[in-house]
């Protein structure tokens, strides 16, 4: 079990959480509609219309709070830290927003700086201690997002001098909301934790038996077995369909007991899309800081993807032993040997294109004959 919340976003176990940050924005998304709602009742005479503009706005500004906030969670490794840092985060942001006209007033201005400041701090110091209370459940996730919403609302009490008797309605609008989002942040932890907490044990293990390979000159025969070089591909080997993770120059070595691969793979596709948003919006904001709104720059979608794909990856090296091996296949035409296996859904399967795949189609069939995909590939 976890011991701080920050462990639950520990990368290295669970990959880029994807899907609380989706949580996180949805729940902002919503928590708009709310504020129209809570003007409606404050101020009688004020009519519910919705505008396309303002919500379009909120949606830019959530998505990007969201990921950044997310993105904290994972960088950051102690709990005490990170209430301050997402606060500054905040600050940040709002002054990137009000520099570029998503938000109204003075670029600078003391007391929306605070505010934005407080209320993240409020809300991730919710966040943190009803986990470290009550652990990894739904209500501790709803009461932390309900401690922080009434944290801020007793400072803006204090700060504006609100009336009491509107005081109550804010609170109770604002609770309401908080408790959506903070399911719905549940909700996101939940299905990604689920869908990988299966996984970390055999993953730990295939880390573990990995062990880096003395430079040896030319690849073939050594005493560790077969080594063979050449480039990861982003190929598919038939009949194994799915495209290989791992890119760029790397080596396979087989021996008695598996096979290990060296080299860099693509990130998870929750990785890849927060690391491709902050390139973005980094540039965007950037830019038209720095021009003062005259103009922009961000990059399109063409060069971001060959950036995600083949630019930015994760160094890995991990050992497959042949019980997880799920079958191999070559492609005589194209110098391929690709090898599909379990416990580690990033890496498989890996596709390597080698002038010595007959070394390695040769070494497979005589540990694992029974998994080759295409055993009438004749590797002399």
């Amino acid at each position: 079990m976890e011991n701080q919340f920050v462990d639950l976003f520990d990368q290295k176990k669970y990959g880029f959480n994807f899907f609380v940050a989706i949580g996180f924005f949805l729940g902002g998304v919503i928590g708009w509609f709310f504020i129209l709602f809570r003007f409606s009742i404050l101020y009688h005479e004020y009519q519910f219309i919705f505008d396309i503009g303002d919500f379009s706005r909120s949606v830019l500004t959530n998505l990007i709070f969201a990921f950044v906030f997310i993105g904290l969670c994972h960088v950051i490794k102690k709990d005490i830290v990170l209430p301050f840092a997402a606060g500054l985060a905040d600050i940040i942001l709002g002054i990137l927003f009000r520099m570029t006209g998503l938000y109204g007033g003075a670029i600078f201005e003391f007391r929306p700086m605070l505010i934005d400041f407080l209320w993240t701090l409020f809300l991730a110091a919710g966040i943190i201690l009803f986990f470290r209370i009550m652990g990894f459940k739904p209500f501790s996730f709803v009461f932390g997002f309900a401690a922080g919403a009434l944290l801020i609302q007793l400072f803006l009490l204090v700060f504006y001098s609100i009336p009491l008797s509107m005081f109550w309605k804010i609170l109770l609008l604002e609770m309401v909301r908080a408790f959506i989002a903070g399911f719905l942040f549940y909700l996101g932890m939940a299905i990604h934790l689920k869908k990988y907490r299966s996984q970390i044990e055999r993953e730990r293990a295939m880390a573990i038996q990995a062990t880096p390979i003395a430079p040896a000159g030319e690849p073939g025969v050594s005493s560790a077995g077969i080594t063979v070089s050449g480039r990861f591909r982003k190929v598919a080997v038939r009949p194994i369909m799915s495209r290989g993770r791992y890119r760029g120059q790397g080596m396979v070595q087989i021996d008695g007991q598996g096979i290990k691969l060296f080299g860099r793979h693509v990130f998870s596709l929750g990785a890849r899309w927060g690391i491709a948003v902050a390139i973005f919006f980094g540039f965007l904001f950037t830019t038209m800081a720095l021009t003062g709104g005259a103009a922009f720059f961000a990059p399109g979608i063409i060069p971001l993807y060959f950036l995600m794909e083949y630019g930015i990856l994760k160094r890995e090296n991990i050992s497959i032993p042949f019980t997880a091996l799920r079958g191999f296949a070559a492609d005589p035409q194209r110098k391929l040997i690709a090898v599909e296996f379990e416990g580690s859904p990033l890496c498989t399967p890996a596709v390597l294109k080698t002038e010595n795949w007959r070394d390695a189609l040769r070494a497979l069939r005589e540990n694992v004959p029974q998994l080759d995909r295409k055993p009438i590939v004749v590797s002399d």
